[in-house]
This record gives structure tokens, sequence and C-alpha cells, in this order.
């Protein structure tokens, strides 16, 4: 009845993906067929956007792929819909039913980045103090999470083993796909690739 994706996930478009079961009861006499569709397509899409099913595959699931649009907007968690429509159906038993309707949210992958409002020097803590620095800064909204983009020798954050590949990373702060901006939440800085 709920499901909830993310603009994150394979590309700078395409977030990641919720996928839904459907299968019949009843044994049908005619095809019956379900049409799935999204109340906001800016949010997420469906594929297919159609299921039938008959005497031969009545009993046996068939899925159905909800998945995230991606913008480039710092826009947080959004609620739309999809709604299974089986009123073009065959079968009077299944076209009388009323549509069904599964809510659904997107969550936000856009990001900021600011400088903080003061300047430190020497040692921070580590990354774990860095952080913290970060976080009680002025230019960290309120109810935001809010990392350091900084590394430590130590290792407990590396952005990259071989410079500009992007492997060996751990607990790096910047997401694959994204869009970043200035703290105005409108001037684009860049955006991540999967590296």
């Amino acid at each position: 009845t709920a499901g909830i994706v993310s603009e994150s996930g394979i590309s700078l478009s395409v977030g990641s993906s919720f996928t839904f079961n459907i299968v019949l009861n009843t044994k049908p006499t005619q095809n019956v067929l379900f049409t799935m569709t999204s109340t906001n397509t800016s949010y997420g899409l469906v594929s297919p956007s159609t299921l039938t099913f008959n005497s031969g595959n009545w009993n046996t699931n068939q899925e159905f792929r909800v998945t995230g649009v991606n913008n480039a907007i710092i826009d947080g968690t959004r609620n739309f819909q999809i709604t299974i429509d089986p009123s073009a159906s065959s079968v009077p038993n299944y076209s009388a039913l009323n549509n069904k309707f599964i809510s659904m949210s997107i969550t936000d992958n856009d990001k900021k980045i600011f400088q903080t409002t003061t300047t430190h020097q020497g040692s921070l803590g580590g990354v774990a103090g860095a952080d913290t620095i970060c976080q009680t800064d002025a230019g960290c909204a309120s109810g935001k999470v809010c990392k350091a983009i900084i590394a430590d020798r130590a290792g407990s954050r590396i952005a990259s083993v071989t410079p500009d590949v992007g492997d060996g990373q751990v607990n790096w702060v910047l997401t694959p796909f994204a869009h970043y901006y200035q703290s105005n939440g409108t001037s684009l800085i860049s955006n991540t690739n999967s590296s």
C-alpha cells in the first residue's frame, strides 16, 4: 500500500526503484487488465503500465516497478500516488472494482555546500570533530545533517585512492548523480557522476 523511492539511483535522471506484485485470488474466465499510472510523472514513473492476467497466469505474481525521477531542484521529500485501475478488464467482477491507490514518497538527493562561518586551524578532532564543526555551524540549516568535505590520514574518510577515479571511497560525503549548490540553494556548483 506504500513505497519510497529516491532521486539517487543510476543516473542524473533516473533514481531508485520500488517493486510491487499483483496476483489474482481466483481463476478468471476472460482477461483481467490492470492499468497503473503515476499522479506525478515528474516524481515517479511506472513500468510496465499494464498487467494482463488470464486463465493460464492468474495465480503467478506479476510485478510493476515505480522508478524515481531525479531532478536538479532542492525540493525535499514529495508525495505522489500510483493508481491501479481494473476498469478495462473483460471480467465484470474485476472491471467493477474501485481503483486502488498506493501512497509513494520520493526523497531528494540534491545538496548545498557552504563554507563554515568561522575559520579553524590545527587539530579539528579528526573527521568526527570536523563533522561536529559543520553540524553546529550557522550555515547548516536546522534539521539537516551537515558533514565536512575533508579526508584524514587515519583513513576514516577517503575521497579516492586514485585521483579522479573515485575508487576506494570510505565514508565519503558526496553522493553520486547529485546536484550540488552554493548555500543560496540556487547557484549550481556541479554535478557528481558515478565515481
